[in-house]
């Protein structure tokens, strides 16, 4: 025979058992409807996220002009180009594959030999500047786009714009904001000061849905400004040349790279946003 105490044991534990079989269940089925309200909330808030589309974009000298059209639902509480640069240098090489820069004493005797040397500029991402006295670096900023003819900030539904913009770039702390926006001009002669002789600029368009959100970033493009040969940003727009180190965009990723059935259904999509500039261009 089982007695009481044993009996009353057994029937706790399994009245326990499906106590925890139950609320297991019911927290998996809260779960999904957790996970398909998200979804469902997301849905309902990209078809009233704004779509800023470029249409073109150009330098005149150290000016921006840039046209965007909103093709999404809802209004840009604000758009801005996100500004940034890096330091850069020559680097000369005996063959065009590249695989060791040439000293100053090799390039030198190569140059006294006649021999065809191969150049590229490569990035120098850790180097710093000194302004001032001051260990300063590049940081990255956001510029504006305001609406000159309606003094706003906002892009609404459909709308298009066309903005001219002075472009700033940031110098700051290695960690931390910018405690400097300069223009094109005295950035450059900060940086002739320091001895730099090429660097590279870095564009996107950025901005905030109404809720503040922001959305997704577009990357425009960058490229290098060789202070020997271009006095200004229209100058080197116009070449498009691109640093030996090139960080892909989404786009980028996607021509050159295929990706496993697995990671593809785990990942999210890009925005297949148009990457076409000045007649058909592409960068």
């Amino acid at each position: 025979m089982v007695d009481l105490g044993t009996a009353s044991t057994l029937l706790v534990a399994i009245a326990t058992m499906a106590v925890a079989s139950v609320s297991y269940a019911s927290v998996r089925q809260n779960r999904r409807q957790v996970n398909m309200l998200v979804r469902q909330t997301m849905l309902l808030k990209t078809q009233q996220d704004p779509i800023p589309l470029i249409k073109a974009f150009s330098f005149d000298k150290n000016t921006l002009k840039i046209t965007l059209e909103n093709a999404g639902n809802g209004p840009a509480s604000s758009l801005a180009i996100g500004s940034s640069f890096v330091l850069a240098r020559h680097a000369f090489f005996a063959d065009s594959r590249g695989e060791r820069p040439l000293s100053s004493s090799e390039f030198e005797d190569a140059s006294k030999e006649k021999k065809q040397v191969f150049m590229r500029y490569e990035l120098e991402v850790q180097r710093n500047l000194q302004d001032e006295g001051k260990k300063v670096f590049p940081t990255p900023v956001a510029c504006q786009l305001i609406n000159e003819e309606r003094d706003t900030t906002l892009l609404l539904p459909h709308e298009t714009c066309t903005y001219s913009l002075d472009l700033k770039f940031g110098l700051g702390p290695k960690s931390g904001d910018p405690t400097s926006f300069p223009p094109f001009d005295p950035l450059v002669g900060l940086l002739k000061e320091n001895g730099i002789t090429c660097f590279t600029v870095d564009f996107d368009l950025i901005g905030k849905n109404m809720a503040e959100d922001p959305i997704q970033r577009q990357r425009i493009g960058m490229f290098v400004v060789d202070l020997a040969k271009h006095k200004n940003l229209e100058e080197a727009f116009a070449e498009k040349t691109r640093p030996y180190f090139m960080p892909l965009d989404s786009m980028e990723v996607a021509r050159t790279i295929p990706l496993s059935v697995e990671m593809y259904l785990q990942s999210k999509s890009m925005v297949n946003y148009p990457r076409y500039f000045e007649e058909g261009k592409t960068w």
